[in-house]
């Protein structure tokens, strides 16, 4: 009887070793297989980080390979420039954190917190250099001090400007090459489980952008835009532009994203389709959204200009009802405001963009909105990523500032080609395989 019982015990610590060691070989192996699908290497001069599969995997990965520049952009990025050389407190940045948190997605929330222990630092402070832009750009009022202002510029043009009617989209990110987060600077390029592959120049440990591409022809760009229509309690900008990245395979999926998700403050974007070709100019705040097509009277008001076949946004709002939203931001009257905007850099770059364009030789080609972009006041000293996109190609051309502070557009642009990868992620032959493209682009001159 003894005997029995030792047996059947011995057995059942074999068959309990044997469950443990399955279940040690099993988490094991999906971080093998993680490793072999995430790759960072230099393309032209760009750094590439390549990531695929799972939310938390890919976070892991991610966060274990650039641990050093993570900890890099928070330490002297937000805890010194962003805290104490902009006067946006950590306790605010904290606390706005939080209210944009249950805003995030959960496929999000898990890649950052991948990110976290890849590279051995806190969730929280990811999660806040993931939501500090909305924050500093709300704080103006709520910190009682003087944010720093953006100068983003973007630009869209498709039809008879370009050679065979594609669209190429150029953008600058205007925001500080003082604090010395340029020196991070990565493209990511990334392969959700569900959703569509995209791209996006970002910084190390942010899984959010300004602007990006995706296999499915959409490009994406913002500019904030100042507004009394603000609010917190909603999903932060740059994530919202990532996950439109991934999520949207039409122009319309886009828009109806942008009206479905809460947003936190004023911003303009630019949202091209190649598949169309198709453009639109977007303003947004907390409660209001406007949009407009290439050439669309709407835009003909005291601070907006239409182009046929092209959109140009900066940092200023074209609709009267936006504008006069963010005229009481500083406390005044919509006609006071119309005279502040348009003796202001904003309207000053949106200007040029317009001008060059049309005073430009045709085709134009991605050089030339290099050329635009670089071009003083739309190049200016705070500008920290330059780029250009060709959806119909997948290619990026991404520039960014230098270490010393040069700025992006000043420096040399890197091209990328990413349809192989694309086509290889979605198993087709082409990114564009299964997806609705013009039977013929027929090459007009239409006069703005």
């Amino acid at each position: 009887m003894i005997d029995g019982r030792r047996n059947r015990l011995a057995g059942a610590c074999v068959w309990l070793w044997l469950v443990a060691t399955a279940a040690v070989l099993c988490t094991a192996a999906p971080a093998d297989a993680q490793k072999a699908q995430t790759r960072l290497e230099v393309i032209d001069g760009a750094r590439v980080l390549y990531l695929r599969g799972a939310p938390y995997d890919r976070g892991y990965e991610y966060g274990r390979l650039l641990a050093d520049e993570i900890k890099f952009n928070i330490t002297r990025y937000l805890n010194v420039g962003i805290a104490e050389h902009w006067s946006v407190p950590r306790e605010f940045l904290k606390a706005s954190a939080a209210k944009m948190e249950p805003f995030i997605p959960d496929e999000v929330k898990q890649e950052m917190r991948g990110i976290a222990v890849g590279a051995e630092v806190d969730y929280e402070d990811v999660l806040i250099l993931n939501t500090h832009v909305d924050a500093v750009v709300h704080g103006v009022e709520a910190t009682g001090q003087s944010a720093k202002a953006a100068q983003c510029s973007g630009i869209a043009v498709m039809g008879h400007w370009t050679s065979d009617g594609r669209v190429l989209h150029g953008h600058n990110v205007d925001w500080t090459t003082d604090e010395e987060i340029q020196k991070t600077a990565v493209l990511l390029v990334i392969a959700p489980e569900d959703g569509v592959p995209f791209c996006m120049p970002t910084h190390a440990g942010m899984v959010a952008c300004n602007a990006g591409m995706n296999a499915a022809g959409i490009t994406y760009s913002d500019m904030t835009s100042e507004s009394a229509d603000q609010r917190l309690n909603a999903m932060p900008l740059m994530i919202m532009a990532r996950m439109l990245l991934e999520k949207a395979r039409t122009l319309d999926e886009a828009l109806s994203l942008l009206r479905e998700w809460p947003d936190t403050c004023g911003w303009n974007m630019i949202i091209t389709d190649a598949k169309g070709p198709d453009l639109r100019a977007i303003e947004i705040s907390a409660t209001h959204l406007k949009t407009f097509k290439p050439g669309d009277r709407a835009e003909n008001t005291p601070t907006g200009a239409p182009i046929a076949q092209a959109v140009v946004r900066t940092n200023h709002f074209v609709d009267p009802e936006m504008l006069a939203l963010a005229a009481r931001r500083v406390r005044l009257t919509a006609e006071q405001g119309i005279v502040r905007t348009v003796a202001d850099d904003s309207y000053r770059r949106y200007m040029v963009l317009g001008k060059r364009l049309r005073a430009d030789k045709l085709p134009v080609e991605p050089g030339d909105i290099q050329a635009w972009l670089h071009e003083p006041p739309v190049g200016n000293p705070g500008n920290i990523q330059s780029m250009v996109f060709d959806p119909s190609n997948q290619e990026i051309w991404t520039a960014n500032a230098a270490a010393d502070g040069a700025p992006a557009c000043d420096t040399r642009y890197s091209r990328v080609n990413l349809k192989p990868y694309f086509a290889r992620c979605q198993g087709r032959s082409s990114p564009f395989q299964g997806l609705a493209l013009p039977t013929s682009r027929v090459r007009q001159r239409v006069e703005p």
